[in-house]
């Protein structure tokens, strides 16, 4: 009787442990929810460049964890350096010099959220349609036999700029 008593307790403290830290994963992610909708309240906007990267020599699911360094310059007001550590998927790396919109709290400029990358050819890019059309006429000629699959593929990343 003992045997299946340790059983049952066995399972019991597993779905302890697992609601556990469920629930802990799911607190964790309410808090960044809204720390990023303060971030939507509050924030102020900004350019940011990065200007040093570091890696940590840690990874997980051998995507790298990397100490990004920024240089935001506000609308109005002085630049300011401020840095994250965080896991990167290994092929989406950031590189010194990539720029991105930041919005941050004027209260705690540790306290930051990063917008979309913004390349430096995106000033001088193709407007969004024309560059559809140009991505769709280059299948329908891949579709035809007139570009091979892998012909298509080095037009659109060229087309994209990546």
């Amino acid at each position: 009787m003992t045997g299946a008593w340790f059983g049952v307790i066995s399972w019991l403290v597993i779905i302890a442990v697992v609601a556990y830290f469920y629930f802990r994963w799911r607190r964790s992610d309410e808090l960044a929810k809204q720390r990023l909708e303060r971030l939507g309240q509050i924030g102020v906007r900004g350019h940011g460049v990065i200007v040093d990267l570091k890696d940590t020599g840690s990874s997980l699911n051998d995507n790298p964890q990397i100490r990004v360094t920024y240089r935001v310059q506000p609308e109005q007001g002085e630049p300011f350096d401020t840095s994250v550590t965080a896991f990167f998927p290994r092929v989406d790396l950031p590189r010194v010099g990539d720029e991105m919109e930041i919005w941050y709290d004027p209260n705690d400029v540790t306290n930051f959220g990063i917008g979309e990358k913004r390349s430096p050819a995106a000033a001088t890019a193709q407007p969004a349609e024309d560059l559809v059309s140009r991505i769709e006429r280059a299948a329908q000629l891949r579709d035809r036999g007139a570009l091979t699959s892998d012909e298509f593929e080095a037009l659109k990343r060229k087309l994209l700029g990546s």
